[in-house]
């Protein structure tokens, strides 16, 4: 994969936690190291879940990252969905960073329902139903 081919703000590398965390995954990316991407992958929703202090979620997450590891596996993912990922992992963790829960609460809708295809299975408007 070219350099920058996913995601070329420079801000990301500058920033906090998550950026740096942001950079190595986007090494990962970048070098074709899908097992790197994987484990990086989820190490940024684990620490998602660190962050909310909640428990319960920090294991839901934990176990859900080792079935969707095991399922992407098995899956082969194109370099623009891989890419989409990258985006919206760095979007999502800039409006956290802003404390912009809006923003983070889209990104995160977004995110979910493009990851597990389910823009064409519910109605549109659904998942704000239910926050």
């Amino acid at each position: 994969m070219a350099a920058g081919l996913c995601y070329t703000d420079k801000k990301a590398h500058r920033e906090g936690w998550s950026m740096t965390a942001y950079g190595s995954l986007l090494a990962a990316y970048e070098a074709g190291d899908g097992e790197s991407r994987r484990k990086l992958d989820c190490d940024f929703h684990v620490k998602l879940a660190e962050i909310a202090g909640n428990a319960l979620l920090l294991k839901f997450q934990r176990e859900l990252c080792m079935k969707v590891e095991f399922i992407m596996l098995h899956y082969p993912i194109t370099v623009e969905d891989e890419c989409s990922h990258l985006r919206q992992h760095h979007e999502l963790a800039e409006a956290l960073m802003e404390h912009d829960e809006t923003r983070a609460v889209e990104l995160i809708i977004s995110h979910l329902s493009s990851f597990y295809g389910l823009k064409d299975k519910f109605p549109e408007g659904f998942f704000h139903m239910v926050l």
